[in-house]
């Protein structure tokens, strides 16, 4: 990784390491609930010992909310737009 990004850590998307041992798709995604951290700025956050990301709210992870989020957003954090 280090070659490909001058980088040692880097985050992936969790698709790339459904080959490896203990991870799985989850067909029954009722068992499945999603937390969202927003901060001023993009942050790495452990999650249960795994780094991962908070919620970046730019130009392509808002064109995919439904309307109904976006102006929720909106009222909570009005200086993000």
């Amino acid at each position: 990784m280090e070659l490909l990004f001058e980088d040692a850590d880097v985050l992936v998307p969790a698709k790339f390491l459904l080959d490896l041992p203990g991870v799985e798709v989850v067909s029954d995604s009722s068992r499945v609930v999603y937390y969202h951290f927003i901060f001023d700025k993009h942050e790495i956050v452990v999650s249960n010992g795994a780094y991962t990301e908070s919620l970046f709210l730019g130009d392509i992870a808002l064109k995919g909310m439904a309307h109904e989020a976006q102006l929720e957003l909106a009222e909570i954090f009005p200086d993000i737009f």
